[in-house]
């Protein structure tokens, strides 16, 4: 019976996998790339000395306490 069921499945698969191949390639290096993206300019204001001075003095509390007020955190 497995036989039967799975019978001439192989060929289809491998024929569909052949025609999506492409461009699941390129649209998921394109996501890639936009996340990559997004990710360095979401960090790069970070990565300046000015911001580590910004908290610098300053209690992780108060920080949380800013960033919760501000709707930067997620609950």
């Amino acid at each position: 019976m497995q036989g039967q069921f799975f019978s001439g499945l192989g060929g289809v698969i491998t024929k569909l996998a052949k025609v999506w191949q492409a461009p699941l390639l390129k649209t998921l290096g394109d996501l890639a790339s936009d996340f990559n993206g997004l990710l360095k300019t979401s960090v790069r204001p970070w990565a300046r000395p000015a911001s580590s001075r910004t908290f610098s003095g300053r209690s992780v509390a108060s920080v949380t306490s800013s960033a919760g007020s501000a709707g930067l955190l997620v609950r």
